[in-house]
C-alpha cells in the first residue's frame, strides 16, 4: 500500500498506468471483471428496450402546456379559431378559423374532437361558453372544452369520465335551437343542465 499521504487521503490518481503522486503503477482489472460488466450492460440495454416496446415505460407528455402555447398564438386574433389536441399525446388534430363572433364546423369536423381537448379564443373577450360552445362539447362528447381571451384569460371545463350527456344533443342551427328551447326553456336552463348532468369542473 502506499504510504504517501495524499494518496492515502485522496486516492491515486493514474495516467498512463502510473500514479502521478507516488509512482505505484494503476494495478490490472480482471478480464472476467470488464466482460461481466460489459454483458451487465447489455442486458439493462435490451431490458430498457423492451419495456419501452410494451409500454411499461412512457415518456411524459405535458398536454397542458402544449395547449396553451397554442392557444397563446390565437389569442389576440380577431377571428375565432379552434383547435382540437389529443388528450393523450397533445398532438394537434386540427385547426378552423371563423369569424368575429363564432365559428361553425361541420359534423365531421366536430366528430374529430370526440374525447378530445378542444379550445378556442374569443375575440371579444367574453369567458364563458355559448350554446353552440355546449351543444359541440355534448354531442361529440370532448374530454375538455376551452377559452382564451386576447388578455390570456382562460375558462376550462373537464368532463368526468362518468358524465352523461343529453341523448338529444346535437350540433347547432335554427331548427335544433327551437328544439332545445321546447326542452330546457331557456338557453340559460340548458347551460344549468348541462354543468348539472356532466359535473364538469370550471377552471375559470
Amino acid at each position: 500500500m502506499c504510504d504517501r499521504g495524499d494518496c492515502n487521503d485522496f486516492g491515486h490518481v493514474y495516467r498512463d498506468g502510473v500514479c502521478v503522486m507516488c509512482g505505484e503503477k494503476e494495478p490490472q482489472k480482471d478480464k472476467n471483471q470488464v466482460k461481466n460488466q460489459f454483458y451487465r450492460v447489455v442486458v439493462m440495454v435490451a431490458l430498457l428496450i423492451s419495456l419501452l416496446s410494451v409500454g411499461v415505460i412512457n415518456a411524459q407528455v405535458d398536454v397542458e402546456s402544449i395547449v396553451r402555447v397554442a392557444e397563446a398564438e390565437i389569442a389576440s386574433l380577431p377571428y375565432e379559431v379552434v383547435i382540437v389536441f389529443d388528450a393523450r399525446t397533445g398532438a394537434e388534430i386540427f385547426r378552423k378559423n371563423g369569424g368575429a363572433d363564432g365559428i361553425w364546423l361541420t359534423r365531421d369536423e366536430a366528430l374529430k374532437a370526440k374525447g378530445a381537448i378542444m379550445t378556442h379564443n374569443h375575440p371579444g373577450g367574453a369567458l364563458a361558453f355559448s350554446l353552440n360552445d355546449l351543444q359541440i362539447g355534448e354531442y361529440v362528447n370532448v374530454r375538455q372544452l376551452r377559452i382564451v381571451t386576447p388578455s390570456l384569460a382562460r375558462c376550462v371545463v373537464t368532463r368526468p369520465q362518468n358524465a352523461i350527456a343529453w341523448r338529444g344533443a346535437f350540433l347547432y342551427n335554427d331548427a335544433n335551437y327551437a328544439v332545445l328551447v321546447r326542452q330546457f326553456g331557456s338557453e340559460r336552463s340548458y347551460q344549468a343542465d348541462v354543468f348539472k348532468r356532466w359535473g364538469w369542473e370550471f377552471g375559470c
